[in-house]
C-alpha cells in the first residue's frame, strides 16, 4: 500500500507520469477495484498537460464506450491530439473510426 500512497501523492501534486499510471491502475483494476470514472479523472489531468498516452486513453474510452456512455466527437478530439504527437495507436484508431464514420454517412445517404 505504501507504493500506492506514494503514487497517489505524486499524482495529486501534479506529476503527469503518476497521473497516467494511476489512471491505468483504475482502468485495469490493478491494486484497486476497476473504476472507469476515476481512471478518466486521472487520464484527463494528464491529458490536459499534453500526455499523449492519456489523450489516447480518453479518446479510446469516449469513442468506443458502450451505447449511452460514449461521445464520439469527444473521443475523436482526444485521439487527434494524441495522433498529432505521433501516438501510433491513436492514429490507427482515428483512421479506423473516421473511415467507419464516412462509410456510415454514405450508407445513410444512399
Amino acid at each position: 500500500h505504501k507504493a500506492l500512497q506514494l503514487l497517489r501523492g505524486a499524482a495529486y501534486n501534479g506529476y503527469v507520469p503518476a497521473q497516467l499510471h494511476l489512471g491505468q491502475k483504475y482502468k485495469n483494476g490493478i491494486d484497486m477495484p476497476r473504476n472507469e470514472t476515476e481512471a478518466n479523472v486521472w487520464f484527463r489531468k494528464a491529458a490536459d498537460m499534453g500526455n499523449a498516452e492519456a489523450q489516447f486513453s480518453l479518446g479510446e474510452y469516449f469513442a468506443l464506450a458502450p451505447t449511452g456512455h460514449g461521445d464520439l466527437a469527444q473521443g475523436l478530439r482526444w485521439l487527434r491530439m494524441a495522433a498529432r504527437q505521433n501516438h501510433a495507436e491513436a492514429a490507427a484508431l482515428l483512421d479506423k473510426l473516421t473511415n467507419t464514420e464516412v462509410a456510415s454517412e454514405e450508407q445513410q445517404a444512399a
